[in-house]
């Protein structure tokens, strides 16, 4: 894993936040996100969780995602994961199934809680994993009941496999970035990733289409009418899957009309004689098929369905035509179809088309615009206003709204801006969290003769002050003029006079657009109207507001089938806008739907100029070249010299996963990342390649940051044999103290070469003598590298050697008791948990359900039982021929290989039992907060000094610090154990150089 890249970074301008959380290291898919906000003119910046915290960012109320107020939270799972961070013998079913159950969970408190709204990507698994029939079926199982459990959470939106589907990347995995620092994608997929979820935010963030509009001859066949008849022109493939992709847009709520230059009746021909057309008569609302200038036909047909321009999209295969929309109705967005292109490719390629959810209203959408339609011609034909509304038969229904039609209800605030009082928009979670903020919610259902208009009113209202205080009133514009709104002002004054209040009071917020909501208010209620602000509020008695009353107006009823006059044609700011826009979606369908295409703009962004100030020293060898040239491209600088430091030009862990592989692939040398730490320069990194022994880094110590005094602060690896996690220590600690690292004795096969953990001490006791000599020694290490610190200290103690510190951070004795029935109360919490989700069940679908549940868990348990037996003891043979093999220094057989160091630790750790006490001070840094894999270890273990007490003569100093066991390592946890380590130290040191470090301070 890679924790620097969560180091906080200087703080950017924005408007929103892109927040991700991820259980892989996630860091790479800034680039090419950032470079998708750009070209969507997005004012966000992206901000990364640290690693692999995805519970903790759920659940904690003071994390990234918890405290994104605006722009996005983006949550990132492979199931695979979750299995890596445990022992390989806990490799388990039951583990997943159990942090499943949590994620689950996690997800549904933190959407209700917040507003902003949640993608969730599930990311696929790696070759080996999907090339495993049981792991394949296991993870495609548990993929298949996280969607079915998490579809309908509010608020809550997927990334899946289709998704992926329209960015096919045959080599997405990468198995160096993925073991060198848990990056297990290609450039080249997270590209693509990026791309995806780029394409949610737009959805989520960009207004939504309603209209499609369609050129026919060439356009929706092959061939004109006019010319070739009705039969003679063609419908190939491409045409076919064209007509098929406007069905589904129709079906997901678009309305799709007809604009072409012909004669209406072989149009209508078409459709009605050839039985090969996939988009029907019954799919379309309305049509103009005439002579007009296309510009004239589309803002007629914007009259008619009472919708504005700038929800229209327009296609059409000729430029000229698309050139004269574009000049005349800039707000439609045009697209010209590729014909010699591939047409289906251009179409899944524009972002305006995709649907984030499909609510019933859209289903019914084109039957309730048709129907409308039919209303219009009955009004034309009807004497009077009062006759057309009375043989409409009007049925108004006005209720609290059920969960199922929560989603139209918050579509509603977002698309309704003529008859709206304040046009505040609502989410999904935020209108189910009404009643917390102590708001109550109404929806208007309206149906007449002709049909259902739907759910086309919502009131949100809380009482204060006498009296019934409004948030928002918002109608549609389709049912205006009908008495609809003075229904529900009536509704509003009944409720008042039942809760004892004396008035209704409406604000009304002035916008660019919601003037007829402002005149119905003046005519009904002119006389209780009160400046306020830039707008004005209504204070209505309950009485009067019960008792408001209709009087047909035919000048308000047609605002339903009116709208303001299109904009001018002439070339502005807005016109540039929103051409723009159409070049922008057009340019992404051709230019921007392949990853390589992707990956090509994110390579030739701009580079920085070198800043350092030491002199620059140019590359001399073959070798030096390509690595400047690398660095170059990794850094984004235009010229490194061979001397310059890694980590001044501002180089990161992340990034050194980068290089590192590149050697790999260029050189054919395989160098663990804490090179990097040994080597940060060039000319140095060039050395190590050209020497022709690699089968071990010479020396375990690494300086993680230079100093000058006598004495080094050493740190020894974790169980995964890491040292630059302690880079964001090493950085926070006095400038005069050198850092080391210490890691594993280890070559290219095997990265432990160590059985014993008294062994491994032995060893490291050497190395750390190379570098300092004598002591006092100041020791530490992060869990297992605790107990390696302990074991070197106790060795260096008895060598004669002055201790000054042992700093174990959330490190536990190896005999430490754990927690009795810790494992099966989780187990149990989260069955039921697992459970309470069938409550709202029928009796006997309750019972159904709980028996599934239970036999699932039980099935789950016993082969994880089964499973994890037989890997102990698969492993343990393994072990033993290994250790059997480096005590009689034999050749280690290759089909042993890997053995990770985790393993090799964990075999360690089985027969270690110090014989001695050390003879001096402990100082537990304990973690204290934190959930799944970075749950503290003194929620773990009964002893809350994790066992340690016995292990020592004079006694153990506990410190608790924020964090979890993982995180506590992580900004800004870490600036609390940087300085209680800085002042233990200073405590500890001989009076000489405590004055020097003074010095040196000041």
């Amino acid at each position: 894993m890679l924790t620097e890249a969560a180091v906080v970074k200087e703080p950017r301008a924005q408007d929103q936040t892109i927040a991700i959380a991820a259980t892989f290291t996630a860091e790479p898919l800034e680039d090419s996100l950032s470079f998708w906000l750009q070209t969507l003119n997005l004012s966000a910046g992206v901000e990364f969780a640290p690693y692999n915290q995805i519970f903790q960012e759920l659940l904690n109320p003071s994390s990234l995602l918890a405290q994104n107020r605006q722009g996005v939270n983006i949550i990132l799972v492979r199931w695979e994961d979750w299995q890596r961070e445990l022992a390989e013998h806990d490799d388990s079913i039951a583990q997943v199934e159990r942090n499943l159950d949590d994620l689950i969970v996690a997800l549904r408190a933190a959407t209700g809680r917040s507003s902003t709204p949640y993608i969730v990507g599930l990311c696929p698994s790696s070759p080996a994993v999907q090339a495993d029939p049981s792991r394949a079926a296991f993870f495609q199982r548990i993929t298949e009941q996280f969607i079915a459990e998490t579809s309908s959470i509010p608020g809550l939106y997927l990334v899946q496999t289709a998704d992926f589907a329209l960015y096919p990347v045959a080599n997405y995995y990468d198995p160096s970035r993925d073991k060198l620092g848990h990056i297990p994608f290609t450039p080249l997929f997270f590209a693509t990733l990026g791309t995806i979820l780029a394409r949610k935010i737009y959805a989520l963030k960009h207004p939504p289409y309603k209209v499609i509009v369609l050129d026919c001859d060439n356009t929706l066949w092959k061939g004109v009418v006019g010319e070739d008849g009705v039969m003679g022109i063609e419908i190939p493939p491409p045409w076919q899957e064209l007509q098929a992709f406007m069905v589904k847009q129709q079906q997901a709520g678009m309305v799709i009309c007809l604009c072409s230059k012909n004669i209406e009746a072989d149009v209508m021909e078409v459709f009605d004689q050839r039985q090969d057309m996939i988009l029907k008569r019954e799919h379309l609302v309305a049509w103009r098929v005439n002579w007009m200038p296309k510009s004239e036909n589309l803002k007629s047909l914007a009259q008619e369905l009472n919708l504005g321009l700038d929800s229209f999209i327009f296609i059409d295969d000729n430029p000229v035509e698309c050139a004269e929309v574009r000049s005349a109705c800039p707000e439609v967005l045009t697209l010209q179809l590729p014909i010699a292109g591939d047409i289906p490719q251009f179409l899944n390629h524009i972002w305006a088309f995709d649907h984030l959810k499909v609510t019933e209203e859209d289903k019914q959408r084109t039957a309730l615009y048709k129907q409308n339609i039919e209303r219009s011609r009955f009004q034309k034909e009807a004497p009077t206003i009062s006759d057309f509304l009375a043989g409409l038969n009007l049925t108004i229904t006005i209720d609290v709204p059920t969960e199922e039609q929560i989603p139209r209800v918050s579509q509603l605030t977002q698309r309704t801006n003529q008859f709206n009082i304040t046009t505040i928009r609502r989410s999904e979670t935020e209108i189910q969290q009404l009643a917390q903020a102590g708001l109550e919610c109404r929806m208007v259902q309206v149906s007449d003769r002709f049909g259902d208009y739907g759910l086309v009113g919502v009131m949100i209202f809380g009482t204060a002050d006498n009296a019934l205080q409004v948030d928002s009133f918002l109608l549609s514009c389709r049912v205006l003029g009908r008495g609809v709104e003075h229904a529900m002002l009536n509704h509003l004054g009944t409720v008042a006079q039942s809760k004892g209040l004396n008035y209704v009071l409406i604000p009304y917020r002035p916008t660019k657009k919601n003037l007829p909501v402002l005149n119905f208010l003046d005519s009904v209620g002119a006389a209780y109207k009160q400046p306020d602000g830039d707008g004005a509020c209504y204070r209505f008695p309950a009485d009067y507001a019960a008792t408001v009353t209709h009087t047909p107006n035919a000048e308000v009823l047609a605002l339903a089938d009116e709208k303001p006059k299109a904009k001018s044609s002439s070339v502005n700011g807005s016109q540039a806008t929103a051409i723009d826009k159409s070049a922008q979606q057009t340019r992404i369908a051709l230019e921007l739907y392949q990853p390589e295409q992707i990956l090509a703009q994110l390579e030739r962004r701009a580079k920085s100029a070198r800043s350092l100030k030491q002199a620059f020293v140019p590359p001399q060898t073959a070798t030096e070249h390509l690595l400047a040239a690398q660095w170059c491209k990794l850094l984004r600088l235009d010229a490194v010299g061979i001397e310059d430091n890694y980590f001044d030009l501002g180089g990161t862990s992340l990034l050194a996963v980068e290089l590192f592989v590149w050697i790999e692939q260029e050189f054919g040398k395989k160098l663990p990342l804490t090179t990097i730490l040994a080597a940060p320069t060039i000319a140095q990194l060039a050395d190590l390649i050209n020497k022709t022994d690699q089968q071990t880094v010479k020396g375990s110590v690494v300086l993680l940051k230079p100093g000058d005094a006598n004495y080094a602060l050493f740190l020894i690896h974790d169980g995964d044999g890491e040292t630059l996690l302690y880079r964001n220590l090493a950085k926070r600690m006095d400038p005069s103290l050198p850092v080391y690292g210490v890691q594993p004795l280890g070559n290219d096969q095997f990265p432990m070469l160590h059985t014993r953990i008294t062994d491994m001490a032995s060893y490291y006791a050497d190395q750390i003598r190379g570098v300092q000599p004598v002591g006092p020694y100041f020791l530490g290490g992060m869990c297992a590298g605790g107990v390696l610190a302990y074991e070197v200290a106790r060795q260096l103690r008895a060598q004669g050697q002055q201790i000054g510190l042992v700093a174990l951070m959330d490190s536990a004795d190896v005999a430490a008791p754990k927690r009795v029935g810790h494992i099966a109360g989780q187990r149990m919490s989260r069955f039921s948990e697992a459970l309470s989700q069938g409550s709202k069940l029928p009796h006997w679908q309750r019972w159904l359900f709980i028996l599934t549940k239970v036999w699932q868990k039980v099935t789950n348990l016993v082969q994880y039982e089964v499973t994890s037996r037989f890997k102990r003891l698969q492993q343990n043979l393994k072990m033993r021929l290994f250790r059997y093999c480096l005590d009689r220094n034999r050749p280690i057989p290759a089909w042993l290989a890997p053995i990770s160091v985790r393993t090799a630790y964990n075999y360690a750790e089985l027969d270690y039992r110090p014989l001695e006490p050390f003879d001096g001070e402990l100082v537990l840094l304990r973690a204290t907060e934190g959930t799944g894999t970075d749950e503290p270890f003194s929620h773990i273990y009964s002893d809350p000094l994790l066992g340690w007490e016995r292990r020592t003569i004079k006694g153990v100093k506990v410190y608790d610090v924020p964090g979890g066991h993982a995180s506590m390592l992580q900004e800004p946890n870490v600036a609390v154990m940087a300085e209680i380590l800085r002042n233990y130290i200073t405590t500890q040191m001989p009076a000489s150089s405590a004055s020097n470090h003074l010095s040196a301070i000041l």
